[in-house]
């Protein structure tokens, strides 16, 4: 039983335009009261403003937060001079967030993810790609180039929507996300072309208890070369007699059933070769189990489930009495069957989809983090370094600048990394920025880490500069980064208790 803060509704702040739309400020004070609840609908949408309308009346108003056509809003009044403030009290990010804390314990291969993306796409350059799976895959040893962090945001695609919806379409092609975005798309469009390429053969399958009343056999000129071989192939696999069932003749119909798929799946070969080496490791097994049937059971487990269930069907297909597939049994069966190829056929691109999908969600968790963080003033940038178990720093400026723009001597920046080595364990570096000179503070999992640390202090301050290390002190208590970053991300004002089982 783990006691976890509760995933509670962010309060945002909506500012009103200096000159709103069918709304006087008597309508303001007459109409709206401080802490009045309102409901309102997001009529015209937008990343800083955004047209609200509640009852009658329209109201221009500028946002913290991007806002959709048609959302609607539960507000809160919590000021109405000289301007008037709204709060939104439920935006639904850390909902959001909440569905997905649990990515944070998981890892995400960035530099090898971005390598294979950019391999992959034939003939178009993919330099953002190429850099970030160089930037990334570095084994620690090789500083990153001047200005890597500071890209990283816009490599990895966390500003995509903000760049789209301001116009910024150049920008924002070629990053992680975009090249996500794109592979799925290119990936249903894709999954949907093989299951209409396959729909006739399955069509057809679905006849074979009719063809095995009437004796005929499969329509060549509807399912081409390759679904008729495979509809025959299992015509004769059907009406093999049982007690009398020749090895020779199975092998031959099998052999059949496997060239009649590879005709099938030839015009997508590279989305379904591993599907068909599958098929044919359970075609090649088919003739032996007609002569040692009790060899089935060991042979089952062999294979993953998807295998083992497909060897069953085609060993009850060859099994049953051509009589008793000539009824319900035999529809089940051919339905079955034509369900188990179907999903042996689409297996890669699955597989390919639901990868692509955790990436994105990874990315998008990180995207709703920045924009939490964002909310408090914080600067938050995951660090999906190759060496690196998890990591991310946030950063805050503090201070005031003067009015020529240079920082004043009370400006100053902080910034903290969370860290998780295989060797060290977690590790919480503060890093705080001011008159020129930087102090540090380690936080190791343990005395023994800390000391181990505390040993490379020269070491350290020579390759800062001694002028520049104005301190470094190490010590023991580091929090994991999951559970950092998620004392960060929910409001310390309740908690809940969260029992998993």
């Amino acid at each position: 039983m783990n006691i976890v803060p509760p995933v509670t509704q962010p309060n945002l702040v909506v500012h009103a335009l200096s000159q709103p739309a069918q709304l006087t400020r008597e309508e303001r004070r007459q109409d709206l009261l401080l802490h009045q609840m309102i409901r309102a609908t997001v009529e015209e949408g937008g990343q800083e403003k955004a047209l609200l309308q509640f009852g009658e009346r329209k109201l221009w108003v500028e946002s913290r937060v991007p806002l959709r056509a048609g959302e609607r809003l539960n507000l809160q009044v919590i000021e109405t001079h000289p301007e008037l403030k709204l709060r939104i009290l439920d935006s639904g990010l850390l909902e959001r967030l909440g569905r997905s804390l649990h990515l944070l314990g998981n890892r995400l291969d960035v530099a090898r993810l971005a390598a294979a993306l950019g391999s992959a796409s034939a003939g178009k350059p993919e330099a953002v790609l190429a850099q970030l799976a160089d930037h990334l895959g570095r084994d620690g040893a090789k500083p990153l180039p001047s200005g890597a962090l500071s890209s990283l945001a816009a490599q990895l695609g966390l500003a995509l929507e903000r760049q789209l919806l301001s116009g910024q379409a150049p920008q924002a092609q070629g990053s992680l996300k975009s090249t996500l975005l794109e592979l799925q798309g290119q990936l249903l469009r894709q999954q949907g072309e093989l299951k209409a390429h396959l729909q006739p053969l399955f069509a057809e399958l679905a006849r074979l208890p009719r063809l095995l009343a009437t004796g005929a056999g499969a329509s060549a000129a509807a399912l081409g070369e390759g679904g008729g071989q495979v509809v025959d192939a299992l015509l004769t696999l059907a009406r093999l007699q049982p007690a009398a069932a020749g090895q020779a003749e199975a092998t031959a119909a099998l052999k059949v059933l496997e060239q009649g798929l590879a005709k099938v799946l030839a015009p997508f070969a590279e989305d379904t070769a591993e599907a068909l080496a599958r098929v044919r490791q359970v075609l090649a097994e088919l003739p032996a189990l007609l002569l040692n049937p009790a060899a089935e059971a060991t042979l089952v487990r062999q294979f993953d489930a998807g295998q083992g269930e497909l060897l069953a069907t085609l060993l009850r297909l060859m099994r049953r009495e051509p009589q008793r597939l000539l009824g319900t049994e035999g529809e089940a069966l051919a339905g079955k069957l034509a369900a188990l190829l179907e999903k042996e056929a689409l297996g890669g691109l699955s597989r390919a989809l639901d990868k692509s999908g955790d990436a994105l969600q990874h990315l998008e968790l990180w995207q709703m983090c920045r924009a939490r963080l964002g909310e408090i003033g914080v600067d938050f940038l995951p660090l999906p370094l190759s060496f690196l178990e998890q990591g991310y720093l946030v950063a805050r400026r503090q201070g005031e600048a003067s009015d020529q723009g240079a920082q004043s001597a009370r400006a100053a920046h902080s910034l903290t990394l969370f860290l998780e080595l295989e060797g060290l364990g977690p590790l919480q570096i503060d890093c705080l920025y001011q008159d020129a000179g930087l102090y540090l503070r380690f936080f190791c999992r343990d005395r023994e880490v800390a000391g181990f640390l505390a040993g490379g202090r020269e070491e350290l301050a020579q390759a800062l500069g001694e002028d520049t290390l104005r301190g470094a002190a190490f010590a023991a208590g580091a929090e994991e980064p999951a559970q950092a970053l998620i004392r960060r991300l929910i409001p310390p004002t309740a908690s809940i208790v969260n029992a998993r089982v």
